[in-house]
């Protein structure tokens, strides 16, 4: 018999049991040199029952702060957008089994009394993320706009030392329409000069995963 607990949809988290007691089956072989025929038992698998029990635990938190602002002073227009999210996975394994139970009920504390017939194991793991988003933008008159926007993020798929990487952007725009000598051109409604630079950085997947070398 075996069962599992439902995922936690609130938190996006998921634990769970396991529990698996098995029985062994039994079989009959017929022996046709004897007379009568005898039968001898067999089992397929081991001659007495087993249990194994597993837990395990998954939580994912993902934290995200947002702050906008805009105000116009004159002919200037600025705006700043900021954003920081965070990351963080924990992963935790613990099982247990033991074998030769004489009693048919399904608890660790009721199998084989020698060490040989028990047997755990367990492990956890972790991912942790983070990153900032800025962007500042001004504009004078409607005609010239600037802006600069960048991140700065950090990852667990990186060396310590090397985890965080910087990529900037920038951009200016020249609104040619809103200029005077071009208000007479009335079949051109929008235009605009853009210039702009930019980096940008990606993570492929956990292959990439930094390697630690002991010595």
């Amino acid at each position: 018999m075996s069962y599992d607990t439902a995922p936690d949809v609130l938190f996006g988290s998921r634990n769970g049991t396991t529990r698996n007691y098995t029985t062994p089956i039994p079989f009959y072989t017929v022996n046709k040199n004897t007379t009568p025929y005898t039968y001898v038992l067999g089992f397929q698998g081991s001659s007495k029952p087993s249990f194994r029990e597993e837990y395990y635990q998954n939580h994912s938190f993902t934290y995200q702060g947002i702050l906008d602002y805009k105000a116009s002073f004159g002919k200037s227009d600025v705006g700043f957008t900021g954003v920081v999210e965070a990351r963080r996975v924990k992963y935790q394994q613990f099982t247990a089994s033991r074998i030769n139970y004489n009693l048919g009920i399904d608890e660790l504390d009721y199998g084989g009394p020698a060490t040989t017939d028990l047997t755990n194991g367990g492990f956890s793991s972790g991912q942790k993320q983070i990153g900032y988003v800025y962007r500042v933008d001004y504009a004078y008159a409607k005609k010239y706009l600037f802006q600069a926007s960048g991140r700065y993020d950090g990852s667990y798929l990186f060396a310590p030392g090397k985890r965080y990487g910087f990529f900037p952007a920038f951009s200016a725009v020249w609104v040619l329409s809103q200029e005077n000598f071009m208000k007479n051109i009335k079949w051109v409604d929008n235009l605009k000069l853009r210039g702009s630079y930019g980096q940008s950085g990606h993570i492929q997947d956990q292959a990439v995963i930094y390697k630690r070398i002991s010595i």
